[in-house]
């Protein structure tokens, strides 16, 4: 079972620093991490559509008229970044929607012409035990370059590690995309066969 811990030194172990033991040691490396972490997991989570994060949720009606769209709803409590409005009807086009952030309402809204519309959104996960192995391997190459330069001042050793960080997330958007075709292959053929 992974723990933050251990994402911290696969992090420092990517830019050949010493492992910590705690993640409530006194340590340069150790308070570096802490102040980075939170950041570094959240940009990896926005950054691609992981399947153990996706989450669908009925979004609440706001008391606000937008400019443009009928409704305004507020995201769920866990949303870090939508990714569309379900749609029942298969093939049709996307449902539109816009976020929108007002100080008026301290936070974002979600505007779109649907009633009552479920959200398919990224949730901000935050227990590691539920992090896929990719995505755990992103978020130390990640959490490495953002750490990288302030440990080792280093600018060249920043840069390596954002470079393979942004080569694992290609190979994962790569991957989605043949897992889907996958998929898709095996559905055509069940059609066929039934025909």
């Amino acid at each position: 079972m992974t723990a933050v811990i251990d994402i911290w030194n696969m992090a420092l172990a990517n830019i050949g620093q010493t492992q910590v033991t705690s993640i409530a040691e006194n340590s340069r490396a150790a308070n570096v991490c802490r102040v980075f972490y939170n950041n570094s997991r959240d940009f990896v989570l926005q950054d691609f559509d992981w399947s153990f994060a996706e989450r669908r949720a009925a979004l609440a009606l706001i008391d606000y008229t937008p400019t443009g769209y009928e409704y305004a709803y507020s995201p769920p409590a866990d949303w870090l970044r939508s990714r569309r409005i379900y749609q029942e009807a298969v093939g049709a086009d996307p449902i539109q929607f816009i976020e929108n952030a007002t100080d008026a309402l301290d936070g974002v809204m979600i505007f779109t012409d649907q009633l009552d519309p479920v959200l398919i959104y990224t949730a901000a996960i935050t227990v590691p035990n539920v992090f896929s192995p990719a995505f755990t391997v992103a978020l130390s190459w990640k959490l490495a370059a953002d750490i990288a330069f302030t440990i080792t001042k280093n600018l060249s050793v920043q840069t390596q590690a954002l470079g393979i960080y942004e080569r694992y997330i290609a190979g994962a958007q790569s991957s989605e995309v043949e897992s889907n075709n996958e998929v898709l292959k095996v559905n055509n053929k069940f059609t066929t066969a039934r025909l």
